[in-house]
């Protein structure tokens, strides 16, 4: 059914916009760009790269739910895909769970138009309730962290306890509260309501297998991202669904992304509350890997901070994610950077770890009174603004489509980078020479030894992001100023 139906809409919508796609195909190729990423209605993205040639229609984005060979004549040498997402998508899949449960209950299905009827039925479910479960739907542990907002605003607007939390990331969110995975689901006690983040179109099979089961032993759940409120009553269950779209993350920053999200749902979302914990000592942690080979930090690069810092603090321990145990890549990686340290004398107090578990980062992390973070990767990211550590985050602007406002929010700082006081991102790209000295000031400015500012420049040039958009996308325009290093530390300074 989801092949006939979805495939239909989709290569519908590739029909109506082909001479544009083919324009686009044929400017990007003759463009020397890497990767673009563009939209054509609300449910028809494209994303071009480069790299390989592989060429394909997919239902879900920007993960794929099934995916087919995409026919156009006489283009090789780039990949191609053409997703279909959105409302005929998020449509399709909550017929199933109504379908599917009304083959084992009777179910009232109810459309709620105004959004304040909407917000009183949540609350009406919510206060019946002292303590709540929350079901991450993420494999990615970064993006495990952002979504505890989700959660933490029920448990905070409804005088809520978090029980338990139910994840594929169990074994890092157990820094945050009590942790299980998804095999323990089963166990969940009635009395506790059901809190689940379904953002993504790949999440959906889960979280409807998961609703449903919960449902049928009379356990209510209420779905962030897809606007349901699951009810079970008697020998009914009650399905209210505000008939806004679903939100999706298109040309903003996650953290507003999150609030329109929970917006059907609660009048004021709050604001994410990231206090910088106090600096104690002069000790730092580097994550030089990425999740993509073209994120990793270049050995010299590495190598520069590491003078300069031991330059100006030569007593100061260095901590360094070694990455993967595994990795032959990380491997080299590392075994090349401590024989360029060894030639110049400086491996002193560095020290090189591998880890298995974000618990295992936190314990070093109060071990050797980490005080400043660098990074490469946003997973390690938001285990420093969840703790409260001051960090510089390296993006590579060459994964980025600057053209593209979906591109700015999915694979940009504009997007990605949290607007609290802890996390200040850094711009990597051709032309930036001073990225280095850079870093070297953050460190220096927050370990107490300078007061000059010039190094937020350094990192972030506030031109770059916003240089090829046009100013109707004034969320992206907001984050961009709102994500600015010098307006952090100026508002910050206010604040205190």
């Amino acid at each position: 059914m989801v092949v006939t139906h979805l495939t239909n809409i989709l290569d519908l919508e590739i029909e109506k916009y082909k001479s544009r796609i083919l324009a686009d195909i044929k400017k990007f190729i003759s463009s020397g760009d890497k990767y673009w990423n563009r939209s054509y209605s609300d449910c028809l993205q494209i994303i071009l790269r480069m790299e390989g040639n592989e060429q394909l229609k997919t239902i879900g984005f920007p993960f794929p739910l099934v995916s087919y060979p995409l026919e156009l004549d006489n283009i090789q040498d780039i990949s191609i895909n053409i997703c279909l997402r959105g409302k005929p998508l998020r449509d399709f899949q909550r017929s199933k769970l109504v379908e599917e449960l009304k083959q084992k209950v009777n179910v009232l299905f109810i459309e709620v138009d105004d959004i304040s009827d909407f917000r009183k039925l949540t609350k009406q479910l919510c206060i019946k309730y002292k303590e709540c479960n929350y079901f991450d739907p993420y494999s990615f542990i970064g993006d495990s962290f952002i979504g505890l907002h989700l959660v933490e605003n029920f448990v905070e607007q409804f005088n809520l306890k978090l029980r338990s939390i139910y994840s594929e990331n169990y074994l890092n969110l157990n820094i945050v509260a009590n942790a299980k995975g998804y095999v323990e689901a089963s166990t969940v006690d009635k009395k506790n309501l059901a809190i689940f983040s379904d953002l993504v179109d790949t999440h959906w099979d889960r979280t409807k297998h998961l609703v449903k089961n919960l449902a049928l032993k009379g356990i209510a759940s209420i779905i962030v991202g897809r606007n349901l409120l699951i009810s079970p009553e008697d020998k009914n269950i009650k399905i209210y669904h505000y008939t806004g779209e679903d939100p999706l993350l298109k040309k903003e920053n996650i953290e507003d992304y999150m609030n329109e999200c929970l917006k059907p749902f609660l009048l004021s979302p709050t604001k994410n509350k990231f206090n910088p914990k106090e600096i104690v000592s002069k000790n730092i942690i580097v994550n030089p890997f990425g999740s993509e080979s073209n994120k990793n930090m270049p050995i010299d690069f590495m190598f520069r901070i590491i003078k300069d810092f031991r330059a100006r603090y030569p007593t100061s321990k260095i901590l360094i994610i070694a990455g993967f145990r595994n990795s032959f890549l990380h491997i080299m990686w590392c075994a090349k950077l401590k024989a360029k340290l060894s030639e110049e004398n400086l491996s002193t107090e560095i020290i090189f770890k591998n880890y298995g578990s974000f618990f295992e980062i936190k314990n070093d992390l109060d071990r050797y009174k980490i005080s400043l973070g660098i990074t490469v990767d946003t997973s390690i990211t938001h285990l420093f603004n969840w703790l409260g550590i001051r960090n510089i985050t390296i993006y590579n602007l060459i994964r980025c489509d600057l053209k593209s406002p979906q591109s700015l929010a999915s694979d940009s700082p504009l997007g990605f980078c949290r607007f609290g006081a802890t996390q200040f991102p850094a711009l990597l790209y051709e032309g930036n020479n001073n990225l280095v000295s850079g870093i070297i000031g953050f460190i220096e400015y927050f370990l107490g030894d300078k007061k000059d500012l010039s190094w937020a420049k350094k990192i972030f040039n506030d031109k770059i992001l916003v240089s090829k958009i046009k100013n109707k996308y004034t969320d992206l325009l907001r984050s961009n100023n709102l994500i600015n290093p010098m307006n952090k530390i100026c508002q910050n300074d206010k604040i205190n």
